[in-house]
């Protein structure tokens, strides 16, 4: 059972990886932060953001199945430790950017991808090419912050243990 739980929240991890993304940049999960001691209702988030009543509670619901929020009582929501993690967690930030801005799209071409050997989802962020790195300085913002802040964060760290290798 738990097995068939799990692979069917697989089916549905794009949709609530999008949710979780705008639950953070439409500011909704800043505002269940901000009132995590007591907690919020959806209709306060409605006036404070002056946003769509439907969607800000579609937002929420999602919210409860990912676990970045807990329904507190009835129509009241508190931050759990995941929501926390997707505000303010620097590797979520940058990992979340880079998928949505550089990876999102393309990854639909991932099966023709690995069939014909070759980076067949290019085109969906605009490069027309066999490979992205000719067109890195070139790329449309925010994809250009996302590629270069995921590339700096990763790369970044490895430096200094690369460097001790290399002037062995």
């Amino acid at each position: 059972r738990e097995a068939k739980e799990e692979i069917q929240k697989l089916s549905f991890y794009p949709m609530m990886f999008q949710a979780a993304r705008v639950l953070k940049s439409t500011g909704i999960l800043k505002e269940v932060y901000k009132k995590r001691r007591v907690g919020i209702t959806s209709k306060q988030i409605v006036e404070n953001l002056s946003l769509p009543y439907y969607g800000v509670n579609m937002l929420l619901e999602t919210g409860l199945t990912i676990g970045v929020v807990y329904l507190k009582e009835d129509d009241v929501y508190t931050l759990t430790k995941m929501g926390y993690h997707l505000l303010f967690d620097e590797a979520t930030e940058v990992n979340i950017n880079f998928t949505h801005d550089v990876c999102y799209k393309a990854m639909f071409h991932l099966e023709e991808s690995i069939l014909e050997e070759k980076a067949a989802g290019l085109h969906e962020i605009g490069i027309n090419d066999k490979t992205i790195y000719p067109h890195l300085s070139a790329m449309q913002e925010p994809m250009k912050k996302s590629w270069f802040d995921f590339d700096h964060y990763y790369s970044d760290r490895a430096f200094p243990e690369a460097l001790k290798i290399v002037f062995k």
